[in-house]
């Protein structure tokens, strides 16, 4: 059994816009951290939401370093531009670098797709959140058939829960990792970039 004190550390910057409720977003957050543990990576959450008697940190100003990530909770607005399809959000990945620091989740998407599903709001918000990190970590916008990297989230896969279906490959989990460890070179087994 690994400890916390042997993983490695990725901090995400969390910014909320819109109405989701806090235990929603410390529920997702655990999601979100049972599923990078797997890869043997603990998350830091830098919490960046605007609230009335809560300051944001100042490193919330400040650009994003080499192991942080920006993570931002919406709803599209009526007039403004939609995302692609029925995404539940989007990922900003430079593919001629393979890095990114920049995810979107759609909340009213994952909300509507949650009761749809009869899954948990925070545990589908959580693995979407996991899911866009995990594009900006992997460097790459394509999707494998399975696993938490999978392209199309049918309502029967969210329904059965089973832990399996929302966890990275073992090659994403090495890709991860040897991002994280700052790597000078691809992992064996990874997929390219």
């Amino acid at each position: 059994m690994h400890t916390l004190a042997s993983l490695l550390m990725l901090t995400i910057r969390l910014y909320a816009s819109g109405d989701v409720a806090a235990a929603d977003v410390a529920a997702a957050q655990r999601s979100t951290e049972a599923i990078f543990r797997q890869a043997l990576i603990d998350i830091e959450w830098t919490d960046c939401r605007k609230g009335p008697k809560t300051p944001r940190p100042l490193t919330c100003e400040a650009p994003p370093g080499d192991l942080e990530i920006v993570m931002r909770l919406t709803a599209s607005a009526p007039g403004q531009p939609q995302p692609a399809g029925d995404a539940l959000g989007d990922a900003v990945v430079d593919t001629t670098t393979g890095r990114g620091s920049l995810g979107t989740v759609y909340v009213n998407r994952v909300r509507s797709l949650a009761r749809a599903s009869r899954t948990p709001e925070s545990e589908l918000l959580g693995r979407v959140i996991a899911h866009e990190a995990g594009h900006l970590l992997l460097g790459r916008t394509g999707h494998p058939a399975s696993g938490l990297m999978r392209g199309r989230w049918a309502r029967q896969v969210l329904a059965d829960r089973r832990d399996r279906d929302w966890t990275f490959s073992v090659e994403e989990g090495r890709t991860l990792r040897w991002r994280l460890s700052g790597g000078d070179h691809q992992p064996t087994g990874a997929p390219a970039n």
